[in-house]
């Protein structure tokens, strides 16, 4: 009876009780916050992981649809190529961090997914270029952008202490990385056996679970709502300026390869 009052007391609120009082109760709550506390961070790292794994591999494995998708819609690659530079100049914008900062990382990364798979649904019966600017460049680029390290990092960075930061962004962009190397494979061997409209099908489900894995995100930011950083400064910073030059830089030059 007494093991059972104990555990139960755990449980309950104990608002009549000073917080410093030294006994099994108070112990045992401790003992489950600090537990609580651990398991947190390490589900917002977990769901991080696995989702930047899912949409940076399937980024990465886009290049495989450029044959079969220009033979069946009688296109050149110019085509294909133009569709993937929308997606590359959607996938960078700084739109997407800031909406997630205001909004929080769970929202953007839920619509991300959703968004996700609805653009693979959408390319399974596409069968013109319109479709395929759609789709491929402008929806899947946002969706990208909202399942991938923007989001991801900045969820991740509000659940851990700082003096773990670093450890933990190695740790997710290793997945992303990871993911680079182990979904393209699949992919590959399913556009073989099921062609790219059927991939494109069966994928939509395969992103979709991004969607799943952002209710381990953390809400909306308090900080940002009390404190809204001046962006306004970041307008005319030339250093933040230039960084985005370079990154644009990259976009087109990257795309420029891919499509050559």
């Amino acid at each position: 009876m007494f093991e059972w009052s104990l555990f139960w007391g755990c449980v309950q609120t104990t608002d009549n009780l000073p917080v410093t009082t030294n006994t099994p109760r108070n112990r045992c709550r401790k003992s489950i916050m600090k537990i609580y506390q651990n398991i947190k961070p390490m589900t917002v790292i977990a769901c991080g992981a696995l989702m930047v794994f899912i949409s940076m591999g399937t980024r990465q494995s886009f290049g495989l649809f450029l044959q079969p998708i220009t033979l069946d819609m009688a296109v050149g690659r110019e085509t294909f190529s133009l569709a993937i530079a929308w997606q590359n100049l959607l996938f960078g914008l700084p739109l997407i961090g800031i909406l997630a900062d205001r909004c929080g990382s769970r929202k953007i990364a839920i619509g991300g997914g959703l968004l996700f798979a609805a653009s693979f649904l959408l390319l399974s019966a596409t069968g013109s270029p319109a479709g395929l600017y759609l789709n491929l460049g402008i929806l899947a680029g946002a969706a990208i952008g909202c399942t991938s390290y923007v989001v991801v990092l900045g969820a991740a960075a509000r659940a851990v202490a700082p003096d773990k930061r670093s450890s933990t962004f190695g740790i997710i962009t290793a997945a992303g990385s990871f993911g680079m190397f182990a979904v393209v494979p699949g992919i590959q061997w399913l556009i073989a056996s099921s062609g790219w409209q059927t991939s494109f099908a069966v994928l939509a489900a395969f992103v979709g679970l991004t969607a799943i894995l952002a209710f381990g995100f953390p809400g909306q930011n308090s900080d940002f709502k009390d404190n809204p950083p001046p962006l306004r400064l970041l307008a005319v910073d030339s250093r933040f300026l230039c960084l985005r030059l370079s990154c644009r830089i990259y976009c087109h030059a990257f795309t420029g390869v891919s499509g050559g």
